[in-house]
């Protein structure tokens, strides 16, 4: 009888350290599968919260952009009125309006290549609003001297060349 409880503790001890080892295995086994899927969704999750911070960034610099194009005087580098200054203003605050509107209506649909196209976009018209809340216009004043045309349409209605003598009828 003893040397039976001997074999039947022998046989317990084995069928033990086996099913430990089996059990092991599958746990490690389970580990490995939710690695293999754990680590794409924390990927994907990281890259969504990326892509949402960029939004946020680009909401932030339009709002700053829409601050300081709200902040320009109208005045040029002297501190006189400037009307070209003022209708390139009129003209960015505009652009912003209708990109609000753009972005109100489109921003949830937007994919992050179009996010960083606007945020490029966003950079640029930020610098413009700089330039103009300095006083500097982007556009040229031309002055048409139409003094010699008009001059030449006169004389043909007096009758005289262009040269100035008269023409005979």
């Amino acid at each position: 009888m003893a040397s039976d409880k001997i074999k039947f503790t022998a046989n317990y001890r084995r069928n033990y350290v086996a099913f430990l080892a089996v059990l092991l295995f599958f746990l490690i086994v389970a580990g490995e599968i939710l690695l293999a899927v754990a680590i794409p969704v924390a990927m994907r999750n990281e890259n969504l919260m990326a892509d949402e911070a960029n939004r946020i960034d680009v909401l932030l610099l339009f709002d700053y952009t829409r601050t300081t194009c709200a902040n320009i005087s109208g005045k040029n580098a002297k501190g006189e009125d400037d009307a070209v200054l003022q209708m390139e203003k009129q003209l960015l605050s505009d652009a912003l309006d209708n990109f609000a509107r753009y972005m109100r209506e489109e921003g949830d649909k937007l994919t992050p290549q179009e996010v960083k196209e606007i945020s490029t976009v966003l950079r640029e018209l930020y610098i413009v609003a700089v330039q103009l809340k300095e006083g500097k216009r982007f556009s040229k004043e031309n002055r048409i001297n139409t003094s010699s045309y008009i001059n030449g349409l006169l004389n043909k209605t007096r009758g005289e060349d262009t040269n100035g003598s008269t023409r005979q009828k």
